[in-house]
């Protein structure tokens, strides 16, 4: 007699899931001559769940859309006239960049015997982030920043509307040189 009691089969499968993700689908990158920057990305991810016991599939959805502009000032301290007294083959540059960012979110509940489809969750954001950064010396940059961020829910039972601000100046040190 065989002590090994087996439970299942191993053809027995209780669920099956599919990911599908592009990130990016679309990626435009571009530096110019006069130092801007651009670039601009599209993103999608898909999950497919299905669950075998429950007779039900699982779809889960997001795509995202950003833009980037971005613009350095060599020397700046020339610029507005402020006074070196560094070494004078350092470069104090400022650094400009901003960004603006779309993304939604569903999930979708359907059920295969019924021929009957629900949203589940879902909501759709924008963002829009904005950072300036100042070379001071070889050790110690400047940054000043803000980002916002609003959220809507696709579906109105499962969230309410909400908005996010941040902004201030953070100081930052290398101690490599």
């Amino acid at each position: 007699m065989n002590d090994l009691n087996i439970a299942t089969s191993p053809y027995n499968v209780m669920a099956v899931s599919i990911e599908e993700r592009f990130d990016p689908f679309i990626r435009v990158n571009s530096t110019l001559l006069n130092n801007m920057t651009f670039k601009v990305d599209y993103k999608t991810t898909r999950n497919v769940s299905l669950n075998i016991a429950s007779y039900q599939i699982v779809e889960t959805t997001s795509a995202e859309v950003s833009a980037n502009i971005g613009y350095r000032l060599d020397n700046f301290n020339k610029i507005i006239k402020f006074p070196r007294k560094t070494n004078p083959n350092f470069n104090n540059e400022l650094r400009i960049s901003g960004g603006l960012s779309y993304r939604t979110n569903q999930s979708l509940n359907r059920k295969i015997q019924d021929g009957f489809t629900q949203p589940t969750t879902g909501n759709s954001q924008t963002m829009i982030n904005l950072t300036a950064d100042y070379t001071l010396s070889k050790m110690i940059t400047l940054q000043a920043y803000f980002d916002r961020q609003v959220s809507r829910p696709l579906v109105s039972a499962t969230s309410f509307p909400q908005a996010k601000s941040a902004f201030g100046v953070s100081l930052k040190v290398s101690l490599l040189q």
